[in-house]
């Protein structure tokens, strides 16, 4: 069996080394891009001594055709590929493509969908794979895992743990293709939801709107590809990477976004929608990645206020 991999994640780096364990990978595809994920794959691919084929978006169908073409590869599996692949190569390789997806299909299809899961404070995950079709993590199902959610887990934690599930679903669908076992199961479109890639309305924390539950969420779900979840003070930009529940009493009259207590050891305490209130423990400003205390120490104290940017300039 050979096998080309598509892919610009570090979470397909234990499958990766896997099915070289296995003499498996025959070609490895990755985009044309100077990104810490994508230099992960190549910084482990050298240290392997093999060659990884860098394409661009515009010269991505003619690269992979050319591919195909040269290491008659047996099936391509795709993993937090960026692109779609042309119809007219999906049943090049005789056993087809098929995705690796972090969620349960067809729930959260869509290209960031641990983001969502998280966000929305899924109980569970998993992983899918799919054979891929003309449509968007459309096609049948191969395998799945169902995975619990962990409490305060963060988007890069949670896709460790799907990347490692992976490793299981990719060599036992390989098994199956390669004894004439796969059977796919049709996707249930009753049951289909789609996400799209987050914009900054979905990054962003409303104190006025989310109460101490889903700012816990947000941040987790931002941590760390968007380097935390977005806050404005003193009219400038933040990001929050993380936070916990705090034990405190209500603050009356103190609205929701408002700093009731700030210090060096402890770091900076905010007054929740629903009364609750967080600490603040880890946040991104330009100075770099410092603690709450930190950010204490530069003089956020009791009062001060966070807010959306729209709040910000009123």
């Amino acid at each position: 069996m050979r096998v080309l991999v598509l892919t610009s994640t570090k979470y397909s780096l234990a499958t990766l080394m896997e099915l070289r364990k296995q003499d498996l990978l025959a070609a490895l595809m990755v985009p044309d891009r100077d990104e810490e994920e994508v230099n992960s794959v190549r910084a482990w691919s050298e240290a392997q001594g093999l060659q990884v084929i860098a394409c661009k978006k515009e010269n991505f169908s003619a690269t992979l055709f050319e591919t195909l073409s040269q290491t008659a590869v047996d099936i391509a599996i795709v993993f937090g590929f960026p692109w779609k692949i042309p119809p007219s190569v999906l049943n090049f390789p005789p056993h087809g493509f098929f995705n690796v997806h972090f969620s349960v299909l067809p729930a959260y299809r869509g290209p960031m969908p641990l983001f969502w899961q998280l966000r929305n404070g899924e109980k569970q995950t998993g992983v899918t794979i799919h054979r891929i079709d003309e449509g968007f993590d459309t096609g049948g199902i191969a395998c799945s895992v169902t995975l619990p959610a962990i409490q305060g887990e963060t988007l890069g934690m949670c896709s460790s743990r799907s990347g490692m599930a992976s490793v299981k679903l990719v060599t036992g669908l390989l098994n199956s293709v390669a004894n004439a076992g796969l059977r796919l199961t049709a996707q249930d479109e009753t049951k289909a939801s789609y996400h799209t890639r987050p914009g900054n309305d979905a990054l962003e924390i409303d104190w006025n709107k989310h109460d101490s539950n889903e700012i816990q969420r947000i941040v987790n779900a931002c941590n760390p590809n968007f380097h935390g979840a977005l806050t404005w003070l003193n009219g400038m930009p933040l990001r929050i990477l993380e936070v916990s529940p705090a034990e405190a009493p209500d603050y009356p009259g103190q609205v929701a976004g408002t700093v009731v207590h700030a210090d060096i050891n402890h770091g900076v305490f905010v007054i929740c929608k629903d009364r609750k209130t967080i600490r603040i423990l880890v946040v991104q400003i330009p100075e770099g990645i410092i603690s709450g205390g930190k950010l204490s120490a530069l003089g956020i104290g009791i009062g001060a206020r966070f807010g959306t940017a729209l709040q910000q300039k009123k």
